[in-house]
């Protein structure tokens, strides 16, 4: 006899800022129902960047509100 039981799966996003050589500088986790714009505030706290630095995302974190964000921390 076989008895299936219950089980509570959990899914979250991450995401995170490395530096050119791949080292990880700072990481973002929220649950999965979050959009991924919401992690580039909270990365952007945790680091110091050069002025000049360049920054590579994906189309998920552009929008008015990132670019306003950016534009205020250069």
């Amino acid at each position: 006899m076989c008895v299936a039981e219950a089980a509570v799966v959990f899914f979250f996003k991450c995401a995170a800022v490395e530096s050119k050589e791949g080292l990880v500088l700072a990481v973002s986790t929220t649950k999965a129902s979050n959009h991924d714009s919401t992690h580039l505030q909270v990365l952007l706290n945790k680091v110091t960047l050069k002025t000049g630095s360049r920054l590579y995302a994906d189309k998920a974190y552009s929008g008015l509100p990132n670019e306003t964000l950016l534009k205020k921390k250069s």
